[in-house]
């Protein structure tokens, strides 16, 4: 037997082991932990194995059937186990193999996982391309699944640009679409994103009903990623009710999972929550040490998307105590970080902070040149929540300027980009341009 001959058995081995973990995970709960554990511990050997099949995929027609399934295969464990960016690289590869096989059912599932990396990376607006891809690809093979994960895909990314009507009727049609097919797990996703929508419009009640009935779906399939998640969604929504001890103990609750089953990116985003929610019950120190936690975590597991969220977290903490000129160096550091991954969504964020805390010392020039910033950087991903806020921001600081009809002009521009979005800072904005008009 050749070496080739080896490597391929080799590799052939490696994905029939995968496939029976891709199943053990899926039966949920303790099955889930034993498969996310095997899995760890092959991860080296299945890296090993998936690189042969890439390499050989243009001349060995089964390496070239290996290279389009790893990523499909072990799309889950992946996504727990895989940096975005690696696992970036494996699709595009199995993309390009699954094309020149002629498989379209592959290449849609390779562009619906591909758009779901790209989220992961933050970067929505390469994401929706590959969703409406897939969705097209999906709906010429008549393959209803992939189209229903296709269109919370779509729905996921359009939320992320700040297109949440948009992303509502997308998640609506998935919803259809799930339980037109049984697909109890594709259903719990879509009142998932309904959820989130509907808080983003300022439904927070009726947000909170599409979570809540989320939850028994995910705890009857046993899938305890989606137990956190719905988790996530409630502290979200609470958080926006003003009602930081539900909004902690649902952050709370995600964190123990996530620990749980060892998803250790998704504890750092837990832990995020958690250090808002101290944020919002006024104990700035208590989140510091939260996000600086949670900083630590993503430096270990070289996950610099979620180092950078915790530096801007770290930076409001310092900020709400008094230490402006050391929330100062760390936006800087959050933002060079986000320059790096491009990660334009939280570059967005960064540039607020700046401004936040040049204003705070009296850098009146600084602080607008920041929120400026933070205009361009939402402007260019589409973030109408985002334009919102940083045209508010720009209204703040140039009355403090003295430039009062300028502030009126930006004042009034925000208060209708929030009534547009139905957000829950319409009445905020409201408040300042009466104030603004009553000071003129």
């Amino acid at each position: 037997m050749s070496a080739i001959e080896d490597d391929r058995r080799y590799a052939e081995g490696q994905i029939r082991r995968l496939e029976r973990l891709r199943d053990l995970y899926a039966d949920g709960g303790g099955s889930a932990q034993a498969a996310l554990e095997a899995f760890t511990e092959r991860f080296e050997l299945l890296r090993h194995a998936q690189a042969w099949a890439a390499t050989m995929a243009e001349t060995d027609a089964a390496a070239s059937r290996l290279c389009s399934d790893y990523p499909i295969v072990g799309a889950d464990l992946l996504a727990l186990r895989q940096h975005p960016s690696e696992t970036e690289k494996w699709l595009k590869e199995a993309l390009k193999a699954a094309t020149e096989l002629g498989n379209k059912t592959k290449m849609a599932l390779l562009c619906q996982h591909l758009g779901n990396v790209y989220e992961a990376l933050s970067q929505a607006q390469q994401a929706l391309p590959q969703f409406k891809r897939a969705l097209a690809l999906a709906r010429e093979e008549n393959e209803k699944k992939i189209q229903a994960e296709s269109l919370g895909g779509l729905g996921n990314a359009s939320i992320a640009v700040g297109q949440v009507k948009e992303a509502l009727e997308y998640y609506r049609q998935q919803l259809n679409v799930s339980k037109e097919i049984g697909d109890l797990r594709g259903e719990g996703n879509a009142l998932g994103g309904i959820g989130s929508c509907l808080v983003e419009l300022g439904q927070l009640r009726k947000g909170i009903e599409a979570f809540e009935e989320w939850l028994p779906i995910a705890q009857q399939l046993g899938d305890r990623v989606s137990e956190h998640q719905v988790y996530g969604g409630l502290c979200f929504a609470y958080e926006a009710l003003d009602d930081p001890g539900a909004s902690i103990e649902y952050a709370n609750k995600k964190l123990r999972i996530t620990r749980e089953i060892g998803d250790r990116r998704g504890e750092g985003y837990a832990l995020l929550y958690v250090g808002k929610a101290h944020l919002a019950l006024g104990d700035a120190a208590r989140a510091l040490e939260v996000f600086t936690e949670e900083r630590n975590g993503s430096r270990r597991i070289n996950d610099r998307l979620g180092e950078g969220y915790a530096l801007d977290g770290m930076g409001e903490a310092l900020l709400r105590l008094g230490n402006a000129s050391r929330a100062l160096e760390l936006y800087e550091q959050a933002l060079t970080i986000q320059k790096e991954i491009e990660d334009e969504i939280g570059a967005m964020q960064s540039y607020a902070g700046l401004g936040d805390a040049y204003r705070t010392l009296q850098q009146l020039d600084r602080a607008t040149e920041h929120y400026e910033l933070q205009l361009s950087a939402a402007q260019k991903i589409g973030k109408q929540q985002g334009i919102a806020k940083a045209l508010f921001n720009l209204s703040v600081v140039m009355a403090a300027r003295g430039r009062r009809e300028a502030a009126l002009a930006q004042a009034q521009k925000a208060l209708e980009l929030f009534e547009e979005i139905s957000s829950k800072r319409t009445d905020e904005a409201r408040k300042r341009v009466q104030e603004l008009t009553a000071g003129n």
